[in-house]
């Protein structure tokens, strides 16, 4: 067991290390991936990685496939900034007790926009398009620690330019000594640079660290820390309180508006609600902009009962127990 343990470790170490020269200065492609998906993440303002306890793990931490207990389907959609709107959909199932797996997929599209030359003269109209389809899978290799990776095609189109290539995110989910404290740590968009409109850019690759905790069964506190070299340190807040049968009221906060990049998810602050039933739920995030105006986002989660794994029959007369079936 030792020598797994360690194997793991090095494996996730060696995966860190040879990714930081991935964390290059300088503009990077495909910037909608670093927008938030799933409404629950996007209210406390993208804080998750420690937490990642739901559906929404396929884009926080992949390691938290692993708490899978049933199968989900989300769908989500956002009224983004400038008529930009953005489509989620996402699927997730138990393999044991120990493991999960799950399917994404994402687009992002505008309307037309208009087209001019170098010296300002308009020209044909364009739109711009940008989707992603991932496959991911998580499992607990250790009492309390799990590791998970999702594989992903993205393609982004503008006008007649197009490019297309894979991506990989790899995360760790742990227990800690503190009771209901965990530990989230992801590398997101390892992957080679792009060449697109003639330039050679690299993919917007980031280290994520968070912590999730359950200060009493009804109250969430989260924390991350994004770190990369194309925009400042990215530090995160959140909190949710849940009212029971009422639902959860959720709030976050995020030091880091606006990145180099000119493309992140959230503004300073976040707002949300989350409806949540036994087959069920509902979720809305809403972020202000200031100037820029306002996004809404809102995803439905349906939970699927969980088939049991065998069945009992017994008889009874009289209230005594005569026999007990075991059924597979």
């Amino acid at each position: 067991m030792k020598d797994i343990i360690k194997t793991t470790i090095f494996i996730f170490l060696l995966v860190i290390a040879t990714s930081l020269p991935l964390f290059s200065s300088g503009t990077t492609v495909f910037d909608f991936l670093n927008i938030s998906q799933g409404a629950r993440p996007l209210a406390l303002s993208g804080a998750y990685c420690g937490l990642s306890d739901d559906i929404n793990t396929m884009n926080t931490n992949p390691a938290g496939l692993s708490l899978i207990s049933r199968k989900q389907v989300s769908l989500a959609h956002t009224e983004w900034l400038d008529d930009v709107r953005y489509e989620n959909a996402m699927f997730v199932n138990r393999i044991t007790d120990s493991s999960g797996f799950g399917f994404e997929f994402n687009y992002l599209h505008m309307g037309e926009m208009t087209g001019r030359d170098v010296n300002g003269r308009r020209t044909s109209d364009f739109s711009s398009r940008d989707l992603s389809l991932g496959v991911a899978y998580g499992t607990e290799f250790l009492q309390g620690h799990s590791i998970g990776f999702k594989l992903k095609y993205i393609s982004e189109q503008i006008a007649q330019y197009q490019e297309n290539t894979i991506a990989l995110d790899i995360g760790s989910l742990n227990e800690t000594p503190v009771e209901n404290l965990t530990f989230g740590i992801k590398i997101e968009n390892i992957g080679p640079s792009v060449k697109f409109i003639k330039v050679n850019e690299p993919l917007p690759a980031k280290l994520w660290a968070g912590l999730g905790y359950r200060i009493i069964d009804n109250l969430i506190l989260a924390m991350d820390s994004g770190f990369s070299s194309s925009e400042p340190t990215d530090v995160r807040f959140g909190i949710e309180y849940n009212m029971s049968d009422l639902g959860s009221l959720r709030a976050g906060f995020k030091n880091n508006s606006f990145s180099k990049t000119g493309l992140t998810e959230n503004g300073m602050f976040s707002f949300g609600f989350g409806i949540i039933k036994e087959s069920y739920n509902i979720d809305y995030a809403y972020v202000p902009f200031g100037l820029l105006g306002n996004t809404h986002r809102v995803s439905i989660t349906m939970k699927f009962a969980v088939k049991p794994d065998r069945y009992v029959i017994r008889l009874y007369k009289d209230k005594d127990l005569l026999k007990e079936l075991l059924l597979e």
